[in-house]
């Protein structure tokens, strides 16, 4: 059975929705990282159903980005897909890797509503691309 990559996204407003009072620090850095694993995934998917993006490289994360990209100029649905994945996947880096979170003034409640919104805008977006065959 494959994972359904919307219960990241789920799981990202569990999180930003009902943090632990004891590390809430630890629940947004996850919804923020939750929000984007989502919304990667699944336009990964429809990037490989659609296009015949190849993701099994190196450097899937950039080359999906570099991908939408390149693709944004014949379809604005795609561009509205790129701008929100990139925005999330800044915010996740900081969020992964940082020790000190660095968007939103350092709010990462806030961020992690951000991300929230980026995510949905970057699904709705890719939703709306048709199904089945190669555009």
């Amino acid at each position: 059975m494959s994972f359904n990559w919307d219960d990241y996204k789920k799981l990202a407003e569990h999180l930003y929705n009902d943090p632990d009072s004891a590390i809430p620090e630890a629940y947004y850095r996850s919804a923020i990282s939750r929000a984007y694993y989502a919304a990667f995934h699944i336009t990964k998917k429809k990037m490989i159903d659609h296009y015949g993006f190849i993701s099994r490289t190196s450097n899937a994360h950039s080359r999906l980005l570099d991908f939408l990209r390149e693709k944004k100029i014949d379809n604005p649905i795609i561009g509205e897909a790129w701008i929100n994945l990139k925005r999330l996947r800044v915010r996740r880096e900081s969020a992964d890797y940082d020790d000190e979170y660095s968007y939103e003034y350092h709010d990462l409640a806030r961020s992690s509503g951000f991300a929230l919104s980026y995510c949905e805008r970057v699904l709705e977006a890719i939703s709306r691309l048709r199904s089945g065959k190669k555009q």
